[in-house]
């Protein structure tokens, strides 16, 4: 129930300043209390959800909130960032043979546990970094099915060829966004972050002309430890929250496509394969 107490009065005199001081009269306006009550659900009324444009071809949307609506798998904080350090001269990390950047290593690494959902912990006497990935798995029906996904990416200033991808099995995933975490400590929409990702990487930017919906099975995959393949002494554990997406013909491109990363100055390639 929502209540409110409104209460008025008069200033109990009222000068006359075209008389003398002493010819003033009294208000006839004593105080007066006044109480509104209303049921909750009819103050709740008035303040609607905000409604979502959606795909009429989208039959399972769900609101863009900025927090995850599912249940993240890593619930622990891991190592606070003012202790990081520390933990990795402990665990004789060489940090000076990770990939050099301008604000160097290590202040990127922080950067990244900061900004993005991703974790380190002590496991098993190593640390391990957990991290938090939206993946989709983009589809085209025509005559047959066809999935995209990331042949391969090559860096732009030495044109070594980085990591490859192979189209021995289906479902593999077309592309991995990881999912952002906000100034409060909350974890980017899975939903959210693989738009995020289709407008930055492919540069699908009209959600009409794609469809989202849940992945049939768990919703989360959970890849084994493995040596990291950027952080040298650091295990990765990747955590895969997946949906299907599946195209129109407009965005369908038998060649594939092409994205050019001008901030890690590196192009990644994406092809189609028939499953």
């Amino acid at each position: 129930m929502f209540e409110l107490c409104l209460r008025a009065a008069g200033l109990g005199l009222e000068p006359r300043y075209q008389l003398s001081e002493s010819c003033v009269l009294p208000l006839d306006d004593p105080a007066i209390s006044i109480y509104v009550k209303k049921p909750e659900t009819a103050y709740l009324a008035e303040y609607p959800k905000k409604e979502y444009k959606t795909s009429k071809r989208r039959h399972n949307a769900q609101p863009k909130d900025r927090h995850m609506d599912i249940l993240i798998p890593v619930s622990s904080p891991g190592i606070g960032v003012a202790d990081i350090p520390a933990a990795l001269v402990k665990a004789r990390i060489p940090v000076h043979k990770w990939p050099q950047t301008e604000n160097g290593a290590l202040e990127d690494f922080l950067t990244m546990i900061r900004e993005e959902a991703v974790t380190l912990h002590w496991e098993n006497g190593r640390l391990t970094l957990h991290i938090m990935v939206a993946v989709p798995y983009i589809g085209y029906i025509d005559e047959r099915m066809h999935e995209l996904y990331e042949a391969y990416q090559l860096n732009l200033d030495s044109a070594h060829l980085g990591r490859v991808h192979y189209k021995s099995r289906p479902f593999e995933g077309s592309l991995g966004e990881t999912m952002q975490r906000y100034w409060d400590g909350r974890i980017e929409n899975g939903r959210t972050a693989i738009e995020r990702g289709l407008r930055e990487e492919l540069d699908w930017c009209d959600t009409s002309l794609y469809e989202l919906s849940k992945w049939q099975g768990s919703t989360w995959e959970t890849s084994p430890p493995t040596p990291s393949d950027k952080r040298l002494g650091l295990t990765d554990i990747y955590h895969r929250y997946r949906m299907h997406c599946v195209i129109g013909p407009e965005l369908y491109n038998p060649e594939g496509y092409i994205h050019l990363d001008a901030v890690k100055k590196k192009k990644e390639v994406f092809l189609w394969k028939d499953i």
